[in-house]
Parts: structure tokens; C-alpha cells; sequence
């Protein structure tokens, strides 16, 4: 699936968003942000995903409780320099042999120093209810 599709896709669930309405005191994902020091947008984003792990859910419970767990991987596509990618598959190597998994393993390894380096004072708290999920970054 593409990925403008998956994005359609995704949004389907979400056209009925209930947070969008227009009263005085503004909406109720502006007042949940508010209450969780979260943005608008971010408690929006938060109420899509919670749509689409139920619709998940619906079809293959297991796999969105693994979704949920952080058990499912994700995918990441990168140019890099080939001088850089040629030094670095060597390095690879070297650590950890001929083993199956050893580049994303080291990549993994790559991506935590770099986030502890540039996230160091930055906390990201899950909160989750039984119909969506919420995102605080203090």
C-alpha cells in the first residue's frame, strides 16, 4: 500500500472527529490539551490513532494490543553517503559478525544515542484511556 493510501486510509476513521466543536470555551481537544500540557493538534492526532487501533482491533485484537505493547517495528528509509554506508557496514560486521538482524540492531543502537543526545530534557508520558490514547511531552 502507498503511502498517500495509507494515509486515506487512516482517515476514514477519522472524519467524525467528536472534538471539533465550536463552543464558547473553545473545543474539547483544545481543553484536554490544555489539562494535559499537550497542543490541539496533538490530542487530534492522538484521537486518529485511537480510531484506528479500534478498527485494528475489530479485525485482529492481537495485533493491536501488539501495536499498543510497541512490539510492531517500524520502517525507515534513508539515503545516506556510500563512502558512510561502506564504513559503517564494516564496523557492523566487525561487532557483530555475519548475524541476521546485525544492521538494524546497530542502526537501533545508533538512533537511541542520537535521541539521548538531542532529547535529553525531554519526557514523553503515555496516557491511555479506554477509547483513545494521549500524548504529553513536559
Amino acid at each position: 500500500m502507498k503511502k498517500k493510501d495509507r494515509k486515506l486510509n487512516l482517515k476514514q476513521y477519522s472524519s467524525n472527529c467528536n472534538f471539533c466543536s465550536s463552543e464558547k470555551e473553545g473545543s474539547t481537544a483544545k481543553k484536554i490539551g490544555s489539562l494535559y500540557g499537550s497542543s490541539e493538534r496533538k490530542i487530534h492526532y492522538a484521537y486518529d490513532f485511537a480510531q484506528a487501533i479500534d478498527k485494528v482491533r475489530e479485525e485482529k485484537p492481537e495485533a493491536a494490543e501488539k501495536i499498543l505493547r510497541g512490539e510492531v517495528k517500524g520502517v525507515i528509509y534513508a539515503r545516506i553517503n556510500d563512502d558512510l554506508e561502506k564504513e559503517f557496514r564494516v564496523e557492523v560486521a566487525k561487532i557483530y559478525g555475519g548475524t541476521r538482524g546485525a544492521i538494524s540492531k546497530a542502526i537501533e543502537e545508533a538512533i537511541r544515542l542520537w535521541l539521548e543526545k538531542n532529547q535529553a530534557n525531554k519526557l514523553i508520558i503515555p496516557f491511555t484511556n479506554l477509547s483513545s490514547a494521549f500524548f504529553r511531552i513536559r
